[in-house]
């Protein structure tokens, strides 16, 4: 049997958060058997305290059940410490760590804290995934090992993220931006570009879709810019719901994350794609592996104002039948990361090194 542990799981409540590891743990438990021990997202100190305590002491005693023969850990940082101590104890099972953006980038304090764990775990693993080749690049660069294998994340589902026959505006260019409206996550220079541009591309709108900590001070911006009849928001949605807004965009604009190496992969962008949308992303890490400028999107300098705001009016002076071959290019992009590919090529692999041991 093989154990996932993992701190993301999306829920009712929140119903993005982690939808990936969701989607991985449902494909590989089509070919093997599987069981998980998760956690939902918490919000508030004391309640993320008491879940991860009973989280940790869960997956530990889950370590310890004979039949789990391989451990499969995703988000290394976050859940290392409960096999490591099981292996202190003699319990030793295979484990495989998927290594995921702030095991390597290490933004948070206490994922810089966590970090030595990461590094204990990696030393232990008997098999390292990383969603891209710069991820790849990086954390073996750091960790010191060889030999990671590359799964994007559980892919991207193409049977639901596929074009859509919608009506657009032909006087508008619909952009939009799909992410959290976090610190760092790049929101705020998106609303600075799009008030650049403005007053030379009237026909500029743009969808905001997300929410975070930051919402107030999105909404202050969107005023203070005057932007209120330029800008639609849209608080954060499920996976299900987003089809209907990546489809009416013209271009999506996905700044990534704030960290200094930026997504280790990215599927926003990719989830675009596969509906026919063009990505504007940060020329930065996992986005920069798949966005090539004038194939399938553009990239600008992350965190550069004019640099977007250049890429932005770059899109919005395009030929229509350049930017139809833009989307066109994007499908053909989004096909290489479908969901059913990429997991059915990730079991192959586990079912390889690990079959006759988990079917014992």
């Amino acid at each position: 049997m093989i154990l996932m542990l993992s701190n993301m799981y999306p829920s009712a409540k929140y119903p993005n958060y982690g939808v990936f590891v969701r989607n991985l743990y449902n494909a590989l438990s089509k070919r093997m058997p599987m069981t998980k021990v998760v956690l939902y997202k918490h919000v508030g100190k004391a309640s993320k305290i008491g879940a991860y305590l009973s989280y940790f002491t869960r997956s530990f005693f889950a370590v310890l059940n004979p039949k789990v023969k391989v451990v499969f850990i995703s988000y290394a940082s976050y859940n290392a410490l409960p096999t490591l101590v099981a292996h202190f104890f003699g319990r030793r099972p295979l484990i495989v760590t998927n290594l995921h953006g702030s095991d390597v980038t290490t933004e948070s304090r206490f994922a810089q804290k966590m970090n030595f764990l990461t590094a204990r775990i990696i030393k232990h693993s008997d098999m390292v995934i990383v969603p891209s080749q710069s991820f790849k690049d990086m954390s073996e660069k750091k960790y010191g090992y060889s030999g990671a294998v590359i799964s994007p994340s559980g892919g991207v589902d193409t049977t639901y993220f596929k074009p859509q026959h919608v009506k657009k505006n032909p006087t508008k260019l619909e952009i939009g931006y799909i992410s959290r409206i976090d610190a760092n996550k790049g929101w705020d220079i998106v609303l600075d570009a799009v008030a650049m541009l403005v007053p030379t591309h009237p026909e500029l709108h743009l969808t905001m879709v997300g929410g975070g900590v930051s919402e107030a001070d999105c909404e202050q911006k969107i005023h203070d810019l005057h932007l209120e009849q330029v800008v639609t928001r849209i608080k954060m949605l499920p996976q299900k719901d987003l089809l209907a807004q990546y489809s009416k965009l013209d271009l999506l604009v996905f700044p990534g994350a704030g960290t200094p190496t930026g997504e280790s992969l990215g599927l926003v962008g990719l989830e675009a794609m596969a509906c026919g949308v063009p990505v504007l992303g940060a020329n930065l890490g996992g986005i920069a592996t798949y966005v090539k400028p004038n194939y399938n999107g553009l990239l600008f300098d992350r965190f550069d104002v004019h640099s977007l705001a250049s890429g932005i009016e770059q899109f919005a002076d395009m030929p229509a039948d350049v930017k139809a071959k833009l989307a066109a290019n994007a499908l053909v992009t989004a096909k290489k990361y479908d969901a059913a590919t990429v997991n059915e090529e990730l079991a192959d692999v586990l079912e390889k090194h690990y079959g006759k041991i988990v079917n014992a």
